[in-house]
């Protein structure tokens, strides 16, 4: 049926990168090419073990292409043995088109649940925003390693969701 859409509820949860090295680091010039330091490594495979003790059921892991992202979730997918859904999405790069990242999750062949996306300030805060509000201008202390739920029966950009909790690296340590 063309035009047929199924509404269903999809949570979307939303992880910053963990801590990462400063540029100029060990001589990496780009910023792409930043790796997690080793305590953002550390902080960050303990987080994944509070997500995982969560419960988390994940359909799709979206990530930034960037190094720290992708390393980010690598330590989740691995943590949740879940590595053949992760994918690296340009859309979620910094200053990448938000718009069609939500299509894309969209597009996806098999409806999806809940899916983790993982990129960077202050795209992220941006996207809640918009996705909660309408609006780019709520202003959100998204520290690094630290994981939001929204969650949505309608995924569009725009107002479309509501915030269910947004929990900090120290947060999720905690419950692993």
């Amino acid at each position: 049926m063309k035009g047929f859409w199924i509404n269903y509820n999809m949570d979307l949860l939303i992880l910053r990168h963990a801590e990462a090295v400063e540029l100029g680091t060990d001589g990496i010039t780009k910023d792409g090419d930043r790796p997690l330091t080793p305590e953002g490594i550390k902080k960050m495979e303990k987080a994944a073990e509070g997500m995982q003790q969560m419960g988390l059921d994940l359909d799709l892991i979206l990530t930034s292409p960037l190094l720290r992202a992708v390393q980010t979730a690598e330590i989740v997918a691995r943590k949740l043995r879940i590595q053949e859904k992760m994918r690296r999405t340009n859309n979620l790069a910094p200053s990448g088109n938000q718009s069609k990242l939500i299509a894309e999750i969209q597009g996806d062949k098999q409806p999806i649940q809940q899916v983790l996306i993982v990129g960077h300030e202050p795209d992220l805060s941006r996207l809640v925003s918009v996705l909660i509000s309408g609006h780019n201008n709520i202003t959100i202390n998204f520290k690094k390693a630290s994981l939001l739920r929204v969650n949505t029966s309608n995924l569009i950009y725009g107002q479309c969701a509501e915030l269910n909790w947004f929990l900090t690296c120290k947060q999720l340590m905690k419950l692993r």
